[in-house]
């Protein structure tokens, strides 16, 4: 390896945003994606502003993304980066920081996972200025020094060997998509309709938690990064939370355009929690995932979205009475042969989840490892293959 690098000696490109908030529309195809929507290093579209094409070519004059630049989080909160998917529809929003590595110096998937990982995170928000809100000056992305980058044909093989991981989780999340759209078109067929009341229970009970050790949190930007819950100690979270007591369905009451309607199927052992931004529905007489189908029909959140109130679409809320009151298909009416199918396919969403989950986890202990050399190459590669063919 070499001596450390700045950012900007192994970038093309370091493009600050366009430092006021992009015009919303929400009809918009084109999407602003600001420090709310980069949770967990993963682009977030319910948390980006939709946008039209003319601000989005605005936002972008001085430079157009393309797939696999990076979006570098300078600020509420400090540090998060993602990918720029596929699509030509990603504009870089509001307190970010626009990235296009030299491919003649640093690989730039290796990029992302160098700058994900612990270690330069800690670097990250080592430079973060600012008593109030931590933030970082472009000059100091620039400047931000990094760990001695391997040679290039290093660089490539670890950035092969990670996005393997991250290659599987994405065919995951088709498998998940195609799985949630066959739950829905079996729902589709349903005539009839009852209000939600009459379908499932809302359960209200909160707790302090702070009076657990630890809990399992099952908040919104859990939801966001991939519906994975947290464990958290219950001294770090200060409000009250919902005690889920039993498997239920998680509805989201802020911002309905884009929907988050979570199938919470085996509890935890730890204590589990949601947020109270969640309305916490608990099925009766129909199974979770037929509840989970029938609250995800498209006409739901059409309807949802004219009783939402609040001053912009990202910060519109539902009322859970109007929920509870909403008229949706009645999935009793369904054959016992399709709700069969819908069971399966609903236990099959869940498990394909899971092995997401602990392929991330997978990813996320070698990075360190990574990092410091103390795990080769062909280590690395033959810990990927075991795992995704598990």
């Amino acid at each position: 390896m070499g001596n450390e690098l700045t950012l900007a000696e192994v970038c093309d490109e370091i493009v600050d945003c366009v430092n006021r908030t992009a015009p919303e529309d929400l009809d918009g195809e084109y999407f602003a994606v600001g420090t709310p929507a980069m949770r967990g290093n993963v682009v977030n579209l319910s948390e980006a502003r939709t946008i039209t094409k003319e601000t989005f070519v605005k936002w972008t004059r001085r430079l157009v993304p393309e797939p696999g630049d990076l979006l570098l989080a300078r600020e509420a909160p400090v540090g998060p980066v993602i990918r720029i998917p596929e699509g030509g529809r990603y504009a870089a929003g509001q307190r970010t920081t626009h990235l296009r590595a030299n491919p003649n110096v640093v690989h730039p998937r290796y990029l992302y996972y160098l700058l994900i990982s612990p270690a330069v995170q800690l670097r990250i928000q080592a430079g973060a200025m600012g008593s109030t809100v931590p933030h970082l000056r472009v000059a100091d992305v620039k400047s931000l020094r990094l760990p001695a980058l391997p040679p290039l044909p290093t660089q490539h093989a670890i950035a092969e060997v990670l996005g393997a991981f991250d290659d599987k989780i994405a065919a995951n999340e088709q498998v998940v998509i195609a799985g949630e759209d066959l739950m829905r078109s079996l729902v589709a067929v349903v005539a009839t309709s009852v209000p939600v009341r009459e379908l499932a229970t809302h359960v209200t009970k909160s707790v302090d938690p702070t009076d657990f050790d630890k809990v399992v949190h099952f908040s919104l930007p859990a939801y966001d990064s991939e519906q994975d819950p947290v464990i958290e100690p219950g001294a770090a979270i200060k409000s009250n939370k919902f005690l889920i007591e039993q498997p239920c369905v998680l509805f989201s009451k802020l911002n309905p355009r884009f929907p988050r309607i979570w199938d919470v199927g085996n509890l935890p052992d730890l204590p589990p929690v949601a947020s109270t931004e969640f309305i916490v529905l608990v099925p009766r007489s129909v199974s979770r995932s037929a509840l989970w189908a029938a609250l995800a029909q498209p006409e739901v959140s059409t309807t949802l979205v004219s009783y939402a109130v609040g001053t912009s679409g990202s910060h519109q809320r539902i009322r859970p009475a109007e929920l509870l009151e909403l008229a949706i298909r009645d999935v009793r009416d369904l054959p016992s042969s399709s709700r069969s199918l819908l069971d399966s396919a609903g236990s099959q969403v869940d498990a394909t989840r899971r092995q997401s989950r602990a392929l991330a986890d997978a990813r996320d202990e070698l990075l360190p490892l990574l990092l410091s050399g103390r795990v080769s190459i062909g280590d690395l590669e033959n810990v990927a293959a075991s795992s995704i063919r598990s």
